[in-house]
């Protein structure tokens, strides 16, 4: 199962969208993602390779795979990883601030 790397822009953004049904959606999502299941609507960003965008309804998960370095990283900081691959989930944006948060990547 892969892991899930969250940024702390992405974690703002998610503490931004607040509890309720959206965000419970989008965490549903992430979900899935880590279990590399199928039919989630992921695109790549046109011009901005490796990063991925996966819709969760009126939101975009902005992500892309961790390197094996990367991954090995976590590990030797303590964190138990325990997965062969993973993802860097960098922004959790609505659909009308995507453009703004890929131009930070």
């Amino acid at each position: 199962m892969p892991h899930l790397e969250v940024s702390s822009a992405a974690e703002r953004d998610l503490r931004r969208i607040g509890a309720g049904a959206q965000l419970d959606r989008i965490e549903r999502a992430l979900k899935r993602l880590s279990e590399d299941a199928p039919n989630l609507d992921i695109r790549a960003l046109t011009g901005h390779a490796p990063w991925l965008r996966l819709r969760v309804g009126e939101h975009r998960i902005v992500y892309r795979r961790l390197s094996a370095t990367e991954l090995d990283s976590l590990t030797e900081t303590g964190r138990p990883v325990g997965a062969a691959s993973g993802y860097l989930i960098h922004r959790v944006v609505n659909r009308r601030d995507l453009e703004h948060a890929i131009g930070s990547l």
